[in-house]
């Protein structure tokens, strides 16, 4: 695609992955190599993100690399024995006149 783009004088925009960003908790860590974001089951779709990233960067096509937040919250805590909390159910066809309350 970068070959293309570049033969026709086109802009890409490539979106990526969080793991190309710094860890928010170590800064000297991208988020790919932080345990904390990334679990090991998923860490070699963080690296080929970032080999990504390297191929757009040593391309000469004219590109926009986007790497979204993979969260806007901290690490979530360790998993707990503790049955999860029940959602409200949604509300189907049969009850959309009725008012709705969520807790």
């Amino acid at each position: 695609m970068l070959d293309t783009a570049s033969d026709i004088g086109a802009r890409v925009l490539v979106v990526g992955g969080a793991g190309a960003l710094r860890s928010p908790g170590e800064r000297d860590l991208l988020v790919a190599e932080d345990p904390a974001y990334i679990p090991a089951e998923y860490r070699a779709v963080a690296a080929a993100g970032i080999a990504q990233l390297g191929t757009c960067r040593s391309h000469s096509a004219d590109w926009i690399y986007l790497s979204p937040p993979g969260s806007n919250r901290a690490p979530a805590p360790a998993a707990t024995t503790e049955a999860p909390t029940p959602c409200s159910p949604h509300p189907t066809a049969a009850h959309a006149s009725a008012p709705r309350t969520w807790p």
